[in-house]
């Protein structure tokens, strides 16, 4: 089993992308008693809105690998018909779970129309009702 990992958006620009070895010295977010977080980074509060996926999924954080997967077309199919050899398909590795995010203001919590929050509820509710048996 994926380990479960938090999502954060922060209102910067970070030169990494990936993971981070965090410590719980510099990054301990609190609950609030209406579900936000609040929490310091580099000295300046950012409070946050979480977003919970329905109970029915879960996100994927994912990693293109080296590794790609051998095509499952026999030759003698390949010959009948005039086709240039298929492109190899690349595996995908799954590295962790998460199922909340949380968007981070400057001192002030993303409004719920913000467009990040707004694209990310919009999804999962069409993702939800084309998924319904």
């Amino acid at each position: 089993m994926s380990e479960r990992c938090s999502i954060s958006f922060l209102p910067c620009k970070i030169q990494k992308t990936g993971a981070a070895k965090i410590s719980k010295r510099y990054w301990k977010p609190r609950v609030q008693p209406d579900s936000t977080k609040t929490v310091y980074f580099r000295g300046r509060r950012l409070r946050g809105r979480v977003v919970k996926l329905p109970e029915s999924m879960d996100g994927n954080i994912l990693k293109l690998s080296d590794k790609t997967m051998q095509d499952t077309v026999s030759n003698d199919v390949l010959d009948q018909a005039d086709h240039e050899d298929p492109e190899p398909v690349a595996v995908v590795e799954k590295l962790s779970i998460f199922n909340e995010l949380t968007f981070y203001g400057h001192d002030i919590l993303p409004a719920t129309e913000d467009s990040m929050i707004t694209g990310l509820t919009e999804w999962l509710d069409l993702a939800e009702a084309i998924h319904k048996t």
